[in-house]
């Protein structure tokens, strides 16, 4: 399935009504929202959004560096349309809280919506870190991130 006849598909079964967002602030519920892929890898990808569907991964994470004029920050209120390794659109998320706190002040509550201990969380960030960028931005305590939590809308299996 294409994104364009997932998002025809997922917006009917999250009750998007069009007309309801056109005639509204937002326009969420007519334009298809981006395509996101979890991880660095199609395997990694693949997993997470097997884990998006099974409810384990609920939040996300990223560097405040990351963003600019071309990428806005996250938003309450945002759609996002997951897909696996493939491409393929497997759900769709709505945001339902964005912070940016310093690494050191990541919580517990949040890793486990990355199905990760705090430890284990902070060792993945650590690496994705020097990954993204060649350690150009190393990550200190004092890092900012953003902190992403969203609710499944939509899921497809299989």
């Amino acid at each position: 399935m294409d994104i364009n006849t997932f998002w025809e598909h997922s917006r009917n079964g999250a009750n998007l009504s069009p007309l309801a967002e056109w005639i509204g602030q937002r326009v969420r519920g007519t334009v298809p929202p981006p395509a996101v892929a979890f991880g660095q890898t199609p395997a990694e990808a693949e997993q997470l959004a097997r884990a998006v569907l099974a409810g384990q991964k609920t939040t996300a994470t990223s560097m405040l560096w990351q963003y600019d004029d071309d990428i806005p920050l996250p938003e309450m209120g945002d759609l996002a349309i997951v897909v696996d390794g493939a491409g393929t659109p497997r759900a769709l998320i709505l945001t339902t809280e964005v912070r940016v706190v310093p690494f050191s002040d990541v919580d517990e509550a949040h890793a486990l919506g990355e199905s990760a201990s705090l430890e284990a969380w902070r060792n993945e960030q650590a690496a994705a870190a020097t990954a993204a960028d060649d350690g150009n931005h190393p990550l200190t305590p004092d890092t900012p991130m953003v902190l992403e939590r969203y609710e499944l809308l939509y899921p497809v299996s299989g």
